[in-house]
């Protein structure tokens, strides 16, 4: 017997840690900003790992987040999948 691999199929998030391919689907996400924004898009799920960091800001920002790649997020509005 194969065991399937669960798929993702989250296509928006709000604050907290995903990643591309386990918890929402790879692709663009735009986020409208919101009070405190920011975010950081990495390689690795420990945002203490400086080497790991693609991309961070704050404020509104469509990101493409890449197959096993880190986001996290905080203090923004919903980040909605770019069709």
């Amino acid at each position: 017997m194969t065991a399937s691999l669960a798929v993702p199929t989250a296509t928006s998030f709000r604050d907290g840690t995903f990643q591309a391919g386990t918890d929402v689907v790879p692709g663009a996400y735009r986020t409208g900003a919101g009070d405190g924004c920011s975010w950081l898009r990495s390689t690795s799920p420990d945002t203490a790992n400086l080497a790991g960091i693609v991309e961070s800001g704050t404020g509104a920002k469509t990101v493409t987040l890449e197959e096993g790649q880190f986001f996290t997020t905080s203090g923004c509005a919903e980040w909605a999948k770019v069709p």
